[in-house]
């Protein structure tokens, strides 16, 4: 069987070049299909109102929190303070000035709930709840 052969300049164009990577992830940026990682850019948190979690969470005991860019789900075992956590999170989140989406799934809050945490629920553009058994 014969071999094909390449020209020098086939040669290079096949090679390894940092420059087209870039090219390509500029061009896929501007698509909005990604987004390329801004590392001096100062990162916002929401706090838990722990400060023993949210150094945990973000290695910040005063600034930090969960990410408020990320979807953040709290979950573990019954009575470990799941609850008490979230309403303090969507508390804080709305003093940030964040609207609150809410979602029960076990039916176990109450709008007296968010009250005494000092949730405002009077504006269904600031909070909404959401009851499903579907998670």
């Amino acid at each position: 069987m014969a071999k094909k052969t390449t020209s020098p300049s086939q040669k290079k164009s096949n090679e390894f070049n940092f420059s087209n990577i870039s090219n390509l992830i500029d061009s896929i940026s501007k698509k909005d299909i990604i987004s390329i990682e801004d590392f001096d850019k100062e990162k916002s948190f929401i706090s838990t109102g722990i400060h023993v979690i949210d150094a945990l969470l973000s290695k910040s005991i005063l600034k930090g929190g969960i990410s408020n860019n990320k979807i953040t789900i709290i979950a573990g075992p019954k009575q470990t303070g799941k609850s008490f956590i979230s309403l303090s999170i969507a508390r804080n989140a709305q003093k940030m000035g964040y609207n609150i989406v809410w979602i029960d799934t076990e039916y176990s809050i109450e709008k007296t709930d968010f009250d005494m945490y000092g949730i405002d629920t009077s504006n269904a553009d600031k909070f909404m709840l959401i009851r499903t058994n579907i998670v």
